[in-house]
């Protein structure tokens, strides 16, 4: 059940964080004017400072996604125990399916924004070795149409834009660094879909890998993702102290809007 549960919550980041991308054109449009398609030396750099502040997010993510299954669904995940998006993630416990062991949600969050973490950063960083990678114009336009989403619900709001990144995702969250962050969920997600690309064409030659094909082309895509975490030096752990920080940091943002709320 938890890997179905982790797989949908991963699916909703993705869709959440890179908007589907237009057919229209290839030309590659941001909001002010046309630019080149990113390559491995144009890859955003994400400092260690950057690392905690893009886990804050996906944190903020898994937690707003299942707020919204509940609000919406009533779907509680199967954890055996209600969620109340109306009361702070460190307030509230599920059972823990095999031993009835309690588990704090605002852990469970902790545990589940580490493998989405993991998840992106790696296929970036596997993306920015690929010399024949690079992003399209679809790409540019759903990360812009992403900016233009997030400005308009700071225009609902009546703030400003920086103003509304900051009092969502914290005084950190600037314009400039949340466009940095879409661009890596961009190149991540367009990374994933060249692998099941290039999974199709080898089929088609192989039979042999038509089951490793079906596993990425239904999402399922663990068994690579665990091959590259064994390779990478840049995975994070619940306990690395970026991870302690930026949980507490979006557990604050997050008890703040409920008291607004």
């Amino acid at each position: 059940m938890k890997k179905t549960i982790a797989c949908l919550l991963i699916s909703f980041l993705f869709l959440a964080a890179v908007s589907a991308c237009s057919t229209e054109s290839d030309e590659p449009q941001t909001s002010s004017e046309t630019v080149a398609a990113i390559n491995k030396e144009g890859f955003p750099v994400i400092s260690n400072d950057e690392r905690g502040l893009f886990f804050r997010y996906y944190y903020i993510s898994v937690w707003n996604s299942v707020c919204s299954n509940v609000k919406n669904d009533g779907f509680q995940f199967g954890y055996g125990d209600n969620f109340d998006p109306d009361v702070s993630p460190a307030k509230q416990h599920f059972l823990k399916e095999k031993d009835g062991t309690p588990i704090l949600w605002s852990d469970e969050f902790a545990a589940l924004a580490v493998k989405d973490f993991n998840r992106v950063i790696t296929l970036y960083n596997d993306a920015a070795k690929d010399a024949d990678f690079e992003l399209d114009g679809n790409d540019f336009r759903s990360i812009n149409d992403n900016l233009e989403h997030a400005r308009g619900a700071a225009s609902e709001k009546d703030l400003s834009f920086a103003d509304y990144l900051s009092d969502y995702y914290g005084d950190e969250f600037t314009p400039t660094f949340f466009e940095k962050l879409l661009t890596v969920g961009q190149i991540s997600s367009s990374y994933k879909k060249e692998l099941q690309k290039s999974f199709m064409d080898k089929r088609s030659k192989d039979t042999s890998v038509y089951e490793e094909y079906s596993r990425l082309a239904d999402g399922d895509y663990q068994d690579y993702i665990d091959k590259l975490l064994s390779e990478s030096s840049d995975v994070l752990d619940v306990g690395d102290a970026c991870c302690v920080e930026g949980k507490a940091a979006a557990i604050a943002g997050i008890e703040k809007k409920i008291s607004a709320d």
